[in-house]
């Protein structure tokens, strides 16, 4: 059996906002501005040491970790324009957002 790490990254995105603070900034903004920067490094040939930093990786206990359950249980993301295109709908000022886009 072989071994299984686990790798914590953060991803960078930036949001322009009224608020000065930023935990002010409404949830679904951010989560807004978190799907249009998946859907640009889906979308664009982007250095992934731009986007992701490192904090830590540790040697995984046993093959059940949380990652390779979710890994299991998802399907694999097809990164088509309809993917695309959902994930940055809702961002056009001047459009109404779909039901499901949150």
């Amino acid at each position: 059996m072989s071994k299984k790490y686990n790798h914590m990254l953060d991803m960078a995105f930036e949001i322009e906002t009224d608020e000065k603070v930023w935990y002010n900034i409404p949830k679904s903004e951010i989560v807004e501005a978190v799907l249009k920067r998946v859907a640009d490094i889906v979308r664009e040939d982007t250095d992934l040491g731009e986007t992701f930093s490192h904090l830590h990786t540790y040697e995984a206990e046993g093959q059940d970790t949380y990652s390779q359950q979710m890994q299991d249980e998802l399907e694999p993301i097809d990164k088509d324009d309809e993917v695309v295109r959902w994930m940055t709908e809702g961002t056009n000022p001047y459009m109404s957002p779909r039901s499901d886009c949150g």
